[in-house]
């Protein structure tokens, strides 16, 4: 063997290891990248409250990894080069909107955010600059493009061999998972286990354990619920008067109409001609910044006229933390979903009863009106299914109107909503529904001018011009609604899906504690506002989302069979005392009862620790209050519940949630036989 064979020979011997190395790198890179992604997510936005997201989210990211890992077979360097540029600028991209999505609503990005319009997405993106760190930029963006120029320096010839053999069965493996993803989907099992980003691909890894995770999380979950069935109705309000329980073992929420009981309205009514109910939504709306609820300077002049000729509600909460979960609630009287896909998405077909059905059964008219598109987060198929006949979205209104935020502006949406009303046969049930005071609050508000001025962040000022402004709009529309011929005989409820629960949109003067922090977020505005039917005054009733459709009904004086949780906000002091409003039902719920509050805290939070509070496995501390928390900056006023007392309402709270994802998820919510066939949107 010559010299130069030997020394050719050392020279390959040498290369192999750094080639075995090389691959090796290649590897871990691409299959711990995504890793590191989820856990410094957990980190940055707590992602720890949603498991079932974070898992997707892991799922998701490996899979890229995992495909860019075969992909790299190719022998072109530069093509090569290009991939892992094109992965890893997906990677960040995701982390950088899934961070910004989950600080503000609390939640991992879900599907239909990515599903809907692209305009929406660029507007969500571009606010989301305001919320980042340097640690977010140099987490979500440095480090991984670094690690991805360190990944480049490793290419080596001699490892496509192995990549080849690994490339072929990964990409057979993907193949399989796509196809047999979309039949998991549609098992009922997992039917309420939708999550976001390519939750397919975790139900097909399980496929073949199914049937025994089915057995075991039913046998499990029913033997959970059989108690709590039994004394069911310690956890939610008894039926009111006029409703007995229905039998029917399967349905332990269903009411029925007691025939013996006279049905009274709570308003003087004409029988020959019922009046119409209009609902408007209002987008991200809180009773903080609202003068009626006390706010200096006030940035609704035109809500508080019109409450002062109202019936306002001063301590009425949101049950929900997003739109969809603020709406479920209000049409349906039942705890929405607050760690999986919205209720629309995941059980389109529910069986549940709702205020718009009950209405159409009574001969009215039924109608949706929105500024925005009708199939965000599967709205449209799941409304129609439940008593909506008419809907008006985007599409229906000008096109020659600018878009200001999400969608139309809201004083076209109420132009557009006053024209469609006149058109209809009366009665009708009318839900309107406000965009433009979507987060993240800088479009070019017509009135932002004349928004009142105050010190404060800039996000701040920004929320306050979008209120001012749909509060404009608003005004504008009861003023045009005035010169119609269905005006004096409608009932106009006025309230808000959500609110808002982060510092940038609070004022600078503002000392807010933990507690004042939850109460800011889910506090809402109420007012149910009609000249000829409804006399104006103030309730102190306690309630939520869940309490508005048993209200309207009582209001009205229709009894319809229905498996309402909530009760009317109309009944007596005395029947509303065992009540206990729960809101935000998920992994940091919250709940209230007369002037106790029972939070969820985090662990070493100043208000907390100053009060010495237990707040036990549970993470939750009860306190009581003299007067309103949410006025209250002194915790001198605050004193600390015992422990027995805390300990026994939490543990009331968790049956309570419990049995509603229960009877959620075998659809024993309700009795409902009619299955409306879905025209295409």
């Amino acid at each position: 063997m010559s010299a130069s064979s030997s020394h050719a020979d050392s020279d390959s011997s040498a290369a192999r290891p750094r080639s075995a190395a090389g691959r090796w790198i290649w590897a871990l890179g691409c299959l711990l990248l995504p890793l590191c992604y989820v856990a410094y997510s957990t980190f940055a936005i707590r992602a720890h409250r949603n498991l079932w997201g974070a898992l997707d989210a892991l799922t998701f990211l490996s899979c890229l990894g995992l495909s860019t890992f075969c992909l790299t077979a190719v022998r072109s360097a530069c093509l090569r080069f290009l991939l892992l540029l094109l992965v890893t600028g997906t990677l960040s991209f995701f982390f950088l909107a899934n961070t910004a999505y989950c600080r503000f609503f609390g939640v991992w990005l879900a599907p239909e955010l990515l599903r809907i319009e692209w305009h929406v997405g660029t507007s969500v993106f571009g606010g989301a600059l305001r919320v980042f760190t340097w640690w977010d930029w140099v987490g979500g963006v440095v480090l991984p493009f670094s690690a991805m120029l360190l990944l480049a320096r490793h290419r080596r010839r001699a490892s496509f061999s192995i990549r080849k053999r690994i490339a072929v069965p990964g990409s057979l493996i993907l193949i399989l998972v796509l196809i047999l993803g979309p039949l998991v989907r549609r098992s009922r099992v997992w039917a309420s286990r939708q999550t976001p980003l390519l939750y397919f691909v975790r139900e097909a890894a399980v496929l073949c354990a199914q049937g025994i995770l089915r057995r075991v999380r039913s046998d499990a979950a029913a033997k959970r619920a059989k108690p709590i069935e039994a004394r069911i109705w310690e956890h939610f309000p008894p039926p009111q008067a006029g409703y007995l329980l229905d039998t029917a073992p399967r349905y332990p929420l269903l009411k029925v109409p007691d025939p013996s009981v006279p049905c009274n309205p709570a308003i003087p009514l004409d029988r020959e001609r019922p009046p119409n109910v209009v609902l408007i939504l209002l987008e991200s709306v809180r009773s903080r910044e609202m003068g009626a609820y006390g706010a200096d300077p006030s940035f609704t002049p035109n809500l508080d006229r019109i409450a002062k000729k109202s019936l306002l509600f001063r301590n009425y909460y949101s049950n929900g933390y997003c739109t969809v979960r603020g709406e479920f609630p209000l049409l349906c009287s039942y705890y929405p979903t607050a760690t999986e896909p919205s209720t629309y998405h995941a059980y389109p077909n529910l069986k549940v009863s709702t205020l718009p059905d009950i209405f159409r059964n009574r001969g009215y008219e039924t109608l949706w009106i929105s500024g925005f598109n009708r199939n965000y987060s599967n709205q449209y198929n799941f409304l129609f299914r439940h008593g909506f006949n008419l809907f008006c979205d985007i599409r229906d209104l000008p096109s020659d109107v600018p878009k200001l935020g999400w969608g139309k502006p809201d004083h076209t949406v109420f132009e557009f909503a006053i024209g469609k009303l006149d058109r209809q046969r009366q009665p009708f049930f009318a839900q309107v529904v406000t965009m433009s005071n979507h987060w993240h609050w800088h479009w070019r508000y017509p009135t932002a001018d004349e928004t009142p001025r105050v010190s404060a962040g800039q996000t701040y000022v920004d929320y306050t011009r979008g209120i001012y402004y749909t509060d404009w709009a608003v005004g504008r529309f009861l003023e045009g609604a005035k010169k119609t011929g269905w005006f004096d005989n409608t009932i106009f409820v006025i309230t808000a899906d959500h609110g808002i629960r982060d510092e940038s949109t609070y004022r600078e003067d503002w000392q807010v504690n933990t507690f004042q922090e939850t109460e800011i977020g889910y506090r809402v505005p109420l007012m149910l506002y009609g000249p000829r039917y409804i006399r104006p005054g103030r309730s102190k009733a306690l309630g939520s989302h869940v309490d508005l459709a048993p209200t309207i009904l009582a209001l009205l004086g229709i009894r319809a069979r229905n498996s309402f949780v909530g009760s009317s906000l109309l009944a007596p002091a005395q029947g509303r005392e065992r009540q206990v409003l729960l809101f935000a039902p998920s992994a940091e719920w919250h709940l209230r009862k007369g002037a106790k509050y029972l939070y969820a805290v985090r662990r070493g939070d100043p208000a907390v620790r100053r009060l010495g509070a237990d707040v036990g496995d549970s993470r939750h501390v009860l306190v009581e209050c003299d007067g309103d928390i949410l006025q209250s900056m002194d915790l001198d006023r605050v004193r600390v519940c015992p422990d027995e007392e805390r300990r026994e309402l939490v543990r009331r709270a968790e049956d309570v949630i419990f049995i509603c994802g229960y009877l959620r998820d075998t659809d024993r919510i309700y009795d409902r036989k009619s299955q409306v066939r879905l025209p295409k949107p």
